[in-house]
């Protein structure tokens, strides 16, 4: 079963996140939910197991409400570097104003249950609760801080975003391009790439002992440094400001 498994991961060029039922010819299905038997169960947001730098898209339908507010940059981050360079990310999620809005025109029970229900998923399963909704700016950034390019962002039915973007740059590069420097060296190289300034002296220190090599309590890897800055709120903040949203 596992050289099956693995010889279907290095065939197939495509990702269909979050499947559910819907299983798609040509695509590896991933999902997180074991009835759904999917090709690949992930557990825990680890995707370890998929292949780095090897896809040519990524699906991912209605699949980021379903993951916390705190991980969101972190899954984006994974998902770009499942894809090839110039890969393609695809994804529908929810906007939070658009479910506002049917709302405040459909008053009666009948029509607001289901519509709350779109704002916090069905919650019929463990996998099935929203934890997090996007309006058209903080999905932007978010996609952006991730290092996506935006190449057509449109919502349908007033209240579902479909967004298609592609990978513009390798975020572990970071790891490769400063391989010879020092660990300060690095940390301030990262810094300035990632966020835009010098580190500071308490950023800087906890990075640092992270990666100490002759520490006992190392607990950082190069790989974990950078995306432990990329995925910052910073971060985000950083790039709304550079690109005006």
């Amino acid at each position: 079963m596992k050289q099956q498994l693995d010889r279907k991961l290095k065939k197939l060029e495509k990702i269909n996140v979050g499947c559910g039922w819907d299983k798609r010819e040509g695509y590896l299905n991933i999902d997180v939910d074991a009835k759904t038997y999917p090709d690949v169960l992930v557990v825990g947001n680890d995707y370890s197991i998929i292949p780095k730098y090897h896809y040519t898209e990524i699906l991912a339908n209605d699949v980021l409400e379903h993951i916390s507010h705190t991980q969101t940059l972190s899954v984006l981050l994974d998902w770009s570097e499942c894809l090839k360079d110039n890969g393609k990310l695809h994804l529908q999620t929810s906007s939070i104003l658009g479910v506002a809005a049917q709302l405040k025109l459909k008053p009666k029970f009948v029509d607001q249950i289901g519509w709350t229900c779109c704002l916090f998923g069905n919650q019929a399963h463990e996998g099935d609760f929203h934890h997090v909704g996007f309006t058209e700016a903080t999905l932007k950034v978010h996609l952006l801080a991730a290092g996506y390019a935006i190449d057509s962002f449109s919502i349908h039915n007033q209240w579902l975003f479909f967004v298609d973007c592609h990978k513009t740059f390798d975020w572990t590069s970071l790891i490769r391009d400063n391989d010879k420097k020092n660990d300060s060296e690095f940390i301030v190289a990262l810094y300035k790439t990632v966020l835009g300034r010098e580190p500071d002296w308490m950023g800087e220190q906890h990075i640092k002992q992270g990666l100490a090599s002759n520490s006992l309590t190392r607990s950082l890897t190069r790989r974990d440094a950078v995306k432990h800055v990329f995925q910052s709120r910073e971060r985000l903040y950083y790039i709304a400001e550079q690109a005006n949203l």
